[in-house]
């Protein structure tokens, strides 16, 4: 792993903080790691004024540094990675190969669905690769449909630069295939806003 290093006053993005021992018998090696996915809100920057308690004061910090919450989020031990909720884990490691697709059934009822407009059903279902029918998987599996109306998915999409069209209260699936692999990959919340776009 590369060493944490600060470059021209910036820091490199962390996307998770891990800790782990290496045991070892006879010729066999063992590794347990613990994960912990990192939020910006666990930097202690020094743009804001940070104090901490000592003997009965405060006292002004003025190095940049993290904090680290008390919870895990995935543990790796005998080449398995166990995990309490795949959206967590998926933010700390690449998991799309790892989950399942939908099958023919389910995009049958995806392209169906009372939120989504389809000008043409049966060349979705066509174009439905593997890539595709795994985010309709985890689109079902998280009920982003259910629990959002296409206004507010909308709303939300606007907010990270994604165009989402909407008619007659349904979210407009376009004929582009890589106009799709946008808006499936945002109702899936793998968009996110970055610093710059």
């Amino acid at each position: 792993m590369p060493s944490f290093k600060k470059d021209n006053d910036t820091f490199p993005e962390i996307k998770a903080i891990l800790v782990g021992e290496r045991t070892e018998d006879g010729e066999t090696e063992k590794f347990n790691v613990v994960f912990q996915r990192f939020r910006k809100e666990q930097y202690i920057s020094t743009k804001w004024c940070n104090l901490i308690f000592e003997n009965n004061t405060f006292f002004q910090e003025k190095r940049f540094g993290i904090s680290i919450a008390d919870g895990v989020d995935c543990y790796y031990t005998d080449k398995e990675l166990q995990f309490s909720t795949f959206y967590y884990a998926r933010q700390i490691f690449d998991l799309s190969e790892c989950y399942r697709s939908a099958t023919d059934s389910e995009v049958e009822s995806f392209t169906t669905s009372s939120k989504l407009a389809l000008d043409n059903s049966e060349a979705f279902k066509r174009m439905a690769n593997t890539w595709i029918r795994r985010k309709i998987a985890m689109i079902n599996d998280s009920q982003v449909l259910d629990n959002y109306s296409a206004k507010e998915i909308k709303s939300r999409a606007k907010l990270v630069g994604v165009d989402i069209d909407v008619k007659d209260k349904k979210i407009v699936i376009p004929k582009d295939k890589e106009k799709i692999k946008i808006i499936l990959g945002f109702l899936d919340e793998e968009a996110y806003k970055g610093p710059f776009s």
